[in-house]
């Protein structure tokens, strides 16, 4: 089965690199050859059999203790596809589990001119500002009347050639299971080595102490995840995830309230942060130096009436001293 334009697109105009997760048999659609890509984007395809991934991590497996073998299994397979990407030198991955499909309400994304419409304006502002993580797909479940604060996902673009999808980011310890459709950049690979590294070696890491080997609750503790909403995919099983993004892009992504010139979305935010911070550092330090002498000043002050009622009386002897010392002469 060829792969949706939209998916095709994410390979040629954003990603480095896709890593399609599959098992065994359903591998072989992805590989050169198969049918489910174009010849040219092929290059950019890393299919991931988990058949092999559980072979060869089997001592690896017998170490992770969890009730359900399914989401240990998912856990390792993901971050082996990190440790793939990480030695690879390239800057972006995409992680792709084989059952996702696009989401049907987005029919604007269907062809070619909407697809690559879209996939340009992601692809710049990925390249203009610092991100971690990217979910295009996931699950929300906005049962809430007001958003809680952990969940607000601050706006950092709206597509409105797109059919009106935003950005917007959650930082790490949100709610946003399903890892079935998500991104990485380079500068977050590390934090998947350490803990897949960890687990090779029976040692506690902080991430997975406190979500567990289950990657859908591991992601989002270990990243500052971007979203796209409402959803672009969603897992064949799973299609109410997509309408469900709707209602939490209503409710969550909110514009961000600060000062214009501190938008952490402007993409010379990290350099105006620099010269911010420089600035106030000379700031504490201007006001450390006049701090400092003012409070010299005070003790001069402080200390002059006191040594003068010191020496009054050396003053005054000194004073008695002299004429006799000089009729003395």
């Amino acid at each position: 089965m060829a792969m949706p334009i939209l998916f095709v697109a994410l390979a040629t105009h954003v990603f480095d690199r896709i890593i399609v997760l599959c098992y065994n048999q359903s591998c072989n659609q992805h590989y050169p050859g198969g049918g489910a890509w174009p010849e040219h984007v092929q290059h950019r395809i890393v299919v991931q059999d988990g058949f092999t991934v559980d072979s060869e991590n089997a001592d690896l497996l017998d170490k992770i203790t969890i009730e359900g073998e399914h989401g240990k299994n998912v856990w390792v397979s993901h971050m082996v596809a990190v440790e793939k990407a990480s030695g690879m030198n390239i800057t972006s991955v995409l992680i792709m589990e084989d059952d996702v499909v696009p989401c049907v309400g987005n029919k604007h994304l269907g062809d070619s001119a909407g697809a690559e419409t879209f996939t340009a304006a992601l692809s710049d502002m990925l390249t203009n500002m610092p991100w971690q993580g990217l979910k295009l797909c996931s699950e929300y479940h906005p049962t809430f009347k007001t958003c809680p604060k952990e969940l607000e996902c601050d706006i950092a673009a709206e597509f409105r050639d797109a059919g009106n999808l935003i950005l917007c980011r959650t930082m790490k310890g949100s709610r946003a299971p399903n890892s079935a459709f998500y991104a990485l950049h380079k500068s977050i690979f590390r934090v998947f080595l350490e803990a897949l590294q960890a687990a090779r070696a029976e040692q506690t890491n902080p991430i997975t102490r406190k979500a567990g080997y289950s990657i859908d609750r591991w992601v989002p503790q270990a990243v500052n995840l971007h979203h796209i909403l409402p959803n672009i995919a969603n897992q064949i099983h799973r299609p109410l995830t997509c309408d469900k993004s709707l209602e939490f892009r209503d409710k969550c992504a909110k514009h961000y309230s600060g000062d214009k010139g501190d938008n952490p979305w402007d993409p010379d935010f990290l350099a105006k942060e620099k010269t911010k911070i420089e600035e106030k550092a000379k700031i504490e330090e201007k006001t450390k130096i006049e701090d400092k002498a003012k409070i010299e000043d005070e003790v001069v002050h402080a200390l002059l009436p006191r040594l003068a009622m010191t020496l009054a009386p050396l003053l005054a002897v000194t004073g008695l001293l002299v004429p006799v010392f000089l009729r003395r002469r």
